[in-house]
């Protein structure tokens, strides 16, 4: 059985907590120790059953631990991920919720985080540390950057390429074949039919840059 942290006590983090939890019933065999956090006014707290044993900074210093980051932010996630890769102790296992969908062979990176009734399609590919919400729909062909994060029931058409730490918003839906640039925002409800310039937000029916 292996030792098991989860960073992060916002709603990812103790949403990965009862996952973690449905994983063990299923025969999983994870040792879930508790969270980290940088909130100092939640450590030595329980948070959703589970202690919060310190910040980040915790992890520093353990050998043979696995990690899950709890983090809704891709800027966070990816500040977080290098500082903690930098520990070659430290482990970082991609989850996949039972109730997923994800065909045989798809290329998954380091560290991705996918929740229950995520549907994702033959042929795509998924980058280190990225976070695929609940009830989101990924079309085939997509490739899907580090740290990108793709919020409940967004739908992304196939053979879109998304660049590294894209965010897409609550119900948004990306045509087929489209690109999003590196960090570039699709507000919630966007229908995005054209390229996304890096470092953007577009908002809107049809989606327009702000």
């Amino acid at each position: 059985m292996r030792d098991l942290v989860i960073v992060g006590i916002g709603g990812v983090g103790r949403a990965l907590k009862a996952f973690v939890e449905d994983a063990n019933r299923d025969g999983e065999h994870w040792r879930l120790l508790g969270f980290v956090d940088d909130a100092a006014e939640a450590i030595g707290k329980t948070i959703s059953g589970l202690p919060v044993l310190g910040p980040v900074d915790w992890l520093q210093t353990r050998n043979n631990i696995d990690v899950l980051l709890g983090l809704g932010d891709s800027k966070t996630r990816r500040s977080v991920a290098e500082k903690l890769r930098k520990n070659s102790g430290l482990f970082f296992p991609s989850f996949i919720h039972r109730m997923a969908y994800i065909p045989p062979k798809v290329p998954i990176g380091t560290g991705v985080i996918v929740y229950p009734g995520a549907c994702i399609d033959p042929d795509t590919r998924l980058g280190h540390f990225v976070l695929v919400n609940k009830n989101v729909t990924i079309g085939h062909d997509t490739i899907v950057g580090d740290y990108a994060t793709i919020a409940p029931g967004a739908s992304i058409g196939g053979d879109v390429r998304m660049a590294e730490g894209v965010s897409v918003g609550i119900g948004a839906n990306c045509k087929q074949g489209i690109g999003l640039g590196a960090w570039s925002v699709v507000g919630a409800g966007a229908a995005v039919t054209s390229d996304v310039k890096p470092a953007s937000t577009v908002v809107g029916v049809p989606a327009k840059e702000i």
